[in-house]
This record gives structure tokens, sequence and C-alpha cells, in this order.
């Protein structure tokens, strides 16, 4: 027998269903900006309203082990849910030292610090949030004080996540030690992995810092050309531009990585020493054309949009390579 009339539930849960609407739209877009505002790089923000079935099984379950609510739309915590997945480890303890600025804390769990080792798995940490008086405006108004559950994992998480809930195997379920043994070491994998790429993306980051030399960076001038030495030579070379017109530039790192692609199709050039002979060599033939076509004072190029030209005026197989690329994109 249910434990809740259906019928009388759904028209509650209908009253409050566009406040759960709002209350996903804001949290999503409020935790895109905090995120942005950190400099904290995401997989993807989602959010998504329980429906109703779902949460109508969610609370006969709940009442089949005893646990009865006053209020089942009040009292339940997740028929507002927010996942957030990033792609670094250490990007989890930014993010809950970011929530306290804009979210009441009402609750949390972090499973990637404390998993129990008699279970499987590789899990998300859980929070239970809401607004309260943390912030204030009238777009707030009927959504501060409901509550809303926020999931915040890795990529490796959730794609572990994705695979073990298709195998449909839950914690509480006895199975055979063979099969045990395999699942603790799937989730073992997944754990190292993620490790792993932190330590990378740490020694990535290493690397870029000490690669910001004053001076004439001889080492870096003999080094092979790729993203990270191009990047280099950029804020080496043009140093105000860069901070001016490239370090503002969302995605910055992409338009590099093109450069250092066209580069390596070229075959010809070994290391940046090549590239900085030809920008000595065209720079004051940059500069003329910028100021003619773009008027007298204004800085146009970025420093990938110097470096190409001056590559366009000296090579002509990096011209042609440029004018098949245009086309291509075109089509």
């Amino acid at each position: 027998m249910a434990a809740y009339e259906k019928e009388k539930l759904y028209k509650e849960y209908q009253k409050r269903k566009e406040s759960l609407e709002k209350l996903k739209e804001s949290v999503v877009t409020d935790i895109s900006s905090l995120l942005k505002s950190r400099g904290i790089v995401v997989n993807t923000v989602k959010g998504r309203v329980k429906d109703f079935e779902s949460f109508y099984q969610k609370i006969e379950r709940l009442a089949e082990s005893g646990a009865l609510f006053d209020s089942p739309c009040d009292e339940i915590q997740d028929l507002v849910g927010v996942r957030i997945v990033l792609l670094f480890v250490s990007d989890l303890d930014k993010v809950e030292s970011m929530l306290g600025s804009v979210f009441k804390v009402k609750s949390k769990k972090r499973f990637s610090e404390n998993m129990p080792d008699n279970q499987f798995g590789y899990q998300s940490d859980h929070y239970v949030l809401m607004y309260g008086n943390k912030v204030r405006g009238p777009q707030y108004g009927e959504v501060k004080d409901i509550n809303f559950e926020l999931q915040v994992r890795t990529v490796l998480m959730d794609a572990w996540d994705s695979v073990s809930h298709e195998l449909d195997y839950k914690n509480d379920i006895p199975i055979p030690s063979n099969m045990r043994r395999v699942f603790y070491g799937l989730s073992g994998l997944f754990v190292v992995a993620d490790q792993q790429f932190q330590q990378m993306n740490e020694l990535i980051i290493k690397n870029r810092k000490g690669k910001k030399v004053i001076g004439r960076p001889i080492d870096l001038l003999e080094r092979e050309i790729n993203l990270d030495t191009l990047m280099a030579y950029g804020e080496y070379k043009f140093q105000d531009r860069f901070v001016k017109k490239d370090k503002i530039k969302s995605g910055v790192d992409k338009y590099y990585f093109e450069l250092a692609k066209e580069i390596e199709q070229l075959r010809k050039y070994n290391s940046i020493a090549d590239i900085d002979e030809i920008v000595d060599k065209r720079i004051s033939e940059v500069y003329a054309k910028e100021k003619k076509e773009h008027g007298g004072g204004t800085v146009f190029f970025t420093v990938i949009g110097l470096i190409r030209v001056a590559l366009t005026m000296e090579d002509p197989d990096y011209a042609l390579l440029l004018k098949n690329k245009a086309v291509h994109t075109k089509e």
C-alpha cells in the first residue's frame, strides 16, 4: 500500500515545479560564473529537476525503510540537482572552498577523500546547499530557501559512475570474491589515472613557469617548437602585447597549438631560434602593415598574429598553407 496519496503529492509537486526550474537555472549560472572567476576549468556544469515519477518512487522506497515525511516536497533535498565535472582532482578542494561565498552549506560528504575501504567505486563529493541569506535580489526571492544537491566529480569519476551504473552492482549486494577483486582493481585504476593526470598538469604548469625568464633566453631559442615554447617565446618577445592581447584572450592555448601545427607541417623549422630570426627580419614591416591597415597607435595584432604575418611575408610555403587552410575552413 502506498505511503503517500499520489494525486495529492503530484499537485504539491506541480505548485513548486516552476520555482525548482528557476533554482536550477540560477545555481548553474552562478556556479559557472564562480568557477570562471576562480580560474577553474571544467568539463561540464549541468542541472536537472527530478521528475515527479522519480520523486514519488524515491519517497515510497524511503517509506518502506521506515523514513516518513510530513511534507516530502519540502524535505527531499535533491529535487534540484547540479553536477560539476572537473578535469583535475586538485580542483575538488578549490570548489569546496568557493561554495561558502554564495551558498549556505547544509551538509557535505567528501567521498573522494573518505571512501570506506570495504566499498567499491570512485565517488564524487556531495553537498546539500541553499542560497539562504548569502544572496540578495528579487531574482532569488522564491528560490533562496530551497535546498538542492550538488555533486562535484572529475571526468574519471564521472566515467566510473557511468560504467558501474551500467554493470548495476551496488555496494550492499554480495558478489563473488573473484568479481570483487576485479571491481577493486578497476576502481583503483581510475583513482591512479586521476592522480597521474593531476601530476602531469602540475608538471606542465611548472614547466611553463620555468620558461618565464628576463632578458634573452638562449635556452628557449634552442628548444623545439611546440605549444609551450611558442607561448613562452611570445611572452618573452612581445611582453606588453602578450599581456594586453593574448593573455586575456579566452582559450589562447588553442591558437598557439594551431600555430605550432602549422609550423610543423612545413617541416623546415627546427627551433624557436628559426622563428625568432624571421620575426626580427620582418617585424618592422609587420608593424607598418598594422599601422597602415588599422590606424596609428592601435594594437590590433595578437602576438600570434604578429608571428603569422612575419612568417607569411618571409615564407611563401607558409603563406600558401594559410591560404589553403582558409579555403577549407570556408567549405
